[in-house]
């Protein structure tokens, strides 16, 4: 075999650019490594991690959940990933348990003045949409009149 043995920085770096979806051809210009070797060294660290990267990404913080709590659904999944400094599928996976994930992938964001129903998470401009609020009304005995006239 022979060569100069990998360091943890190496091997660090090459995860990260595995998981940019960077070919080996590129991934071994980056790291300066032939792409033969860098092959050879995914295949290891695959096998050595059991089929996951050894090296763990850093744990999620209390800021980082509630910051993607509050922009998934405005931003989408690349700008969040891009800010939190995580890959697209780690950031699509933790707003999906997180409960914020949005209902379609190619769903694009809300326009100036437009928000989600709190209720079914359609586009609206108030905080139900026309839909909900008729049913919430009709739950909670509430008359779809305003003004409290009858037989209208």
């Amino acid at each position: 075999m022979g060569g100069t043995p990998w360091t943890p920085d190496e091997d660090r770096r090459l995860w990260e650019l595995k998981g940019d979806g960077l070919s080996c051809a590129d991934m071994a210009r980056c790291i300066g490594r032939s792409e033969a070797a860098c092959k050879q060294r995914l295949m290891r660290l695959f096998r050595a991690g059991g089929g996951a990267p050894p090296l763990a990404p850093p744990p999620w913080t209390d800021a980082d959940l509630g910051w993607l709590a509050l922009h998934y659904i405005r931003l989408g999944g690349r700008a969040c990933a891009e800010y939190l400094g995580r890959s697209l599928s780690a950031v699509q996976e933790k707003a999906k348990r997180l409960g914020v994930a949005r209902c379609c992938a190619k769903e694009k964001p809300l326009q100036v003045g437009m928000r989600h129903c709190h209720d079914c998470g359609k586009p609206t401009t108030d905080y139900r949409c026309p839909k909900c609020l008729s049913a919430w009304r009709r739950r909670h005995g509430i008359s779809e009149n305003i003004r409290g006239e009858e037989g209208l």
